[in-house]
């Protein structure tokens, strides 16, 4: 949407799915509270968006479809409806509304819907993260403990107390060790993420209806590249809006249950914060709030360095990806050319099965060997390996330079995505949720991504057995490909009698549910269909 004035359409018979409403608002002079209005105009179809200028006496309202605007406006123009307190309301069509954060000076109600192609990268959500019954015990332990009432909401902290005045901890006060259902909470998501430090702070806080915190970025130099949050009680709609650009906004809806982890960017670049309002829109549908308490997870630093947070970054490459896969592949990358000729069946399949003219990116293309399968798509690659491009140039196949980690495409832009042999070079999981977050947001909803990746488990005709998970894989580089004006990296061993160097690429190779475990943290990406093939993952990834 633009940030302009909501206006009357050119043609007045041609209904949108804007409607300006007079004479009614959430607040102020005419305010007659959200959960009326959105019984109200939702009885006539799904609601996206709603706008309250409470100053100017108006709302703004956008339905999923011009049909559910239509009838909207036939039903209620002109009309009282005691639930608005009998105000008689003036309805016309809007050619647009705009952006909830758009100088409004009322108040917005956004569906997640709306926003669900903006990708915050490092943000994942856990849903289930604890059953039922632990949330249940949670919740019973907790309001068995004593809560303190000094700011709006009620809070409790373990660890370390939060201070509020200067948004910091006391590293030299510590409160005692973690009890044991803090203790255990942490436990599970170190499980989940070992990467990540063990928390050693929670604040547990309680939400009443009406009640949500106004957005912000936790103090970056206090706590470490993440934070975790535990919803318990009820269903939440947390808003995530980029720092440097508040018009960029992302909705999500956090079910009790779930785990929001914020890592990297989302951490450190995006402020989170709850609306204070008693209802949300979730999926078209309102949905009044009932008690939230959540646990947030962080860990302290001890020595408050706040040049660590320039130093973090999901789009930026370990040293280990750097030596071991980028420099390898710009060493081999001829010799390994000569052995990728054939495409792999079950990726063809995919890819011929798209409609005639479905645009398809295809990150991490190496020598392009998939570029020219269908020749009814448009198709464009891209690639770390500057070797591997020339190739594919010399193909004459439309491709460019960019990491994995960061593409820069247009969000939302393709009909389908492939990722071939890329995730089981990721060093990090951080870095694995990365390249599906840029699948996520390349992708239009209702397309759909094709992932393969090395598994763990190998077939009877692979010639490896892998040891463990995280493995060196030699690739013998024939002397004929080595350019002898170039150093080697310390890590390759030459053979003179076998006349070849033997360099080593960092993989990961996946066990059993591993793959799909991690696409069910990146929002907007749901498994379809997951095959083996020649001891690798092939996984079919919906984007919804």
């Amino acid at each position: 949407m633009s940030n302009s004035k909501p206006r009357k359409p050119k043609n007045p018979e041609a209904p949108t799915r804007h409607l300006y409403v007079a004479n009614c608002t959430v607040g102020g002079d005419h305010g007659v509270g959200e959960g009326a209005i959105l019984s109200c105009f939702g009885a006539y179809g799904t609601l996206c968006d709603l706008v309250s200028e409470d100053a100017k006496g108006y709302l703004l309202v956008t339905f999923a479809t011009v049909e559910a605007a239509v009838a909207a406006r036939s039903a209620l123009q002109g009309t009282s409806p005691a639930v608005l307190g009998g105000r008689k309301l003036f309805v016309q069509f809007a050619a647009e509304a705009p952006p909830a954060d758009a100088g409004s000076s009322g108040s917005s109600l956004s569906c997640p819907s709306t926003t669900a192609q903006v990708v915050v990268p490092g943000l994942s959500i856990i849903d289930d993260f604890i059953s039922a019954d632990e949330e249940a015990s949670l919740l019973n332990t907790i309001d068995g403990r004593a809560w303190e009432d000094s700011i709006q909401r009620r809070v409790q902290h373990y660890g370390y107390a939060f201070r509020y005045d200067t948004r910091d901890v006391d590293a030299s006060a510590p409160l005692g060790p973690l009890p044991p259902f803090c203790a255990e909470t942490a436990a599970n998501m170190h499980r989940l993420r070992p990467d990540l430090q063990l928390p050693d702070q929670i604040t547990i806080n309680e939400y009443l209806p009406g009640q949500g915190i106004a957005p912000h970025v936790d103090t970056a130099d206090v706590f470490t590249e993440y934070i975790a949050s535990l919803s318990l009680g009820s269903d939440i709609v947390m808003d995530f809006r980029l720092a440097s650009d508040p018009s960029i906004v992302k909705h999500v809806v956090l079910k009790r249950g779930s785990l929001v982890l914020m890592v990297g960017e989302a951490r450190y670049l995006w402020k989170h914060g709850i609306a204070y309002r008693k209802h949300d829109l979730i999926n078209g549908s309102v949905a009044a709030r009932t008690r939230r308490v959540s646990l947030t997870l962080r860990k302290i630093l001890v020595e408050r360095d706040f040049s660590r947070v320039q130093q973090t970054s999901v789009q930026r490459p370990s040293d280990l990806e750097k030596e071991h896969v980028h420099g390898v592949y710009d060493s081999i990358a001829s010799h390994f050319s000569h052995t990728r000729h054939h495409p792999w069946p079950l990726v063809t399949d995919f890819l011929n099965r798209l409609p005639d003219g479905a645009l398809v990116a295809d990150i991490g293309c190496g020598n392009g060997k998939y570029l020219g399968v269908n020749p009814n798509l448009m198709m464009i690659g891209s690639d770390r390996s500057m070797p591997l491009l020339s190739v594919c140039s010399e193909r004459t196949h439309d491709v460019f330079g960019s990491d994995g980690l960061s593409v820069p495409l247009r969000t939302g832009a393709f009909d389908a995505a492939i990722c071939i042999a890329v995730l089981h070079h990721m060093s990090t999981i951080e870095h694995r949720l990365q390249i599906l977050r840029e699948l996520a947001r390349l992708v239009r909803v209702g397309g759909e991504v094709y992932v393969v990746a090395w598994a763990f488990e190998q077939d009877a005709l692979s010639k490896r057995q892998f040891a463990s998970q995280d493995v060196m894989v030699e690739w013998k580089l024939q002397q004929k490909y080595i350019d002898p004006n170039e150093p080697l990296p310390a890590h390759v061993q030459l053979d003179d009698a076998k006349k070849w160097a033997v360099y080593k690429r960092y993989c990961h190779v996946y066990r059993d549910l591993e793959l799909e475990l991690l696409v069910r943290q990146v929002p907007g990406l749901v498994v379809t269909n997951v095959e083996m093939m020649r001891s690798n993952w092939c996984l079919t990834i919906q984007r919804v």
